[in-house]
């Protein structure tokens, strides 16, 4: 399986932040004061657009299929961990 993750500016979809992405506790302490996300994850050349708040980490996922929404709901928070880690 091959995953992409690409940030953008704007996905053109209304977001409500109705959907909690899973992180554990020290995940969620270590990117609660980060900004807010968004963009596509391509999952083996299917393209899922998201938002994500580290904030409350909840977002939206653009799709309603369960198996891509558990990889971008379990790789999202790891991600923006992943790249704060590699900033400091």
């Amino acid at each position: 399986m091959k995953i992409e993750i690409l940030l953008c500016e704007s996905i053109n979809e209304q977001c409500t932040h109705m959907t909690c992405f899973d992180a554990s506790d020290y995940v969620k302490k270590t990117i609660v004061h980060e900004k807010s996300i968004q963009g596509v994850v391509i999952i083996d050349n299917t393209t899922v657009k998201f938002n994500f708040s580290p904030m409350g980490v909840d977002g939206d996922i653009f799709t309603d299929v369960p198996e891509y929404r558990l990889i971008v709901k379990h790789i999202i928070p790891l991600y923006v961990f992943n790249r704060m880690k590699s900033v400091v």
